[in-house]
């Protein structure tokens, strides 16, 4: 559900203590529009409880967006101009063997970073990835080979 991986992601931001969440072609957040495409395949009320925790999602989204500074952007390239003018070193995910793992020893922060993720399916956009300082993974110990957004 979009949704609720998008009020994931702000939840999990606001509690981590990251006050900037900029993103990329936003998903819609518009409920009834959302609610409308799903009831046309069903009897009336059938999707009454997906309506209830969409709208539940999209309030805990905006409880945890008050305190966030989010920053949205119709594609890549213009994303990536405004984090070069905001002076940030941009880190790209990426499972590639030009990544370097997020927990090498020698790393070191920059005083401004941007960490961009993918998609789970396709990754970082070709965009991102050209305009990466640094391609980073994140080390999983298990049978797993990738994560949820929201994780």
């Amino acid at each position: 559900n979009e949704s609720h991986n998008y009020s994931a992601v702000l939840r999990t931001a606001e509690a981590l203590g990251y006050h900037h969440v900029w993103v990329v072609a936003p998903p819609t957040l518009d409920i009834d529009a959302a609610i409308a495409k799903r009831q046309p395949r069903r009897a009336k009320n059938v999707w009454k409880q997906d309506e209830d925790d969409l709208r539940e999602h999209v309030a805990y989204a905006k409880r945890a967006s008050k305190w966030l500074q989010l920053r949205f952007f119709a594609d890549s390239d213009a994303c990536v101009e405004a984090l070069r003018a905001d002076g940030r070193e941009i880190w790209v995910t990426d499972l590639s063997q030009a990544a370097v793992c997020l927990t090498n020893a020698k790393m070191r922060l920059p005083a401004r970073l941007a960490v961009v993720i993918g998609t789970e399916s396709t990754g970082c956009s070709p965009t991102m990835l050209s305009a990466a300082d640094r391609r980073i993974y994140m080390p999983l110990h298990g049978f797993a080979d990738s994560l949820n957004l929201s994780a």
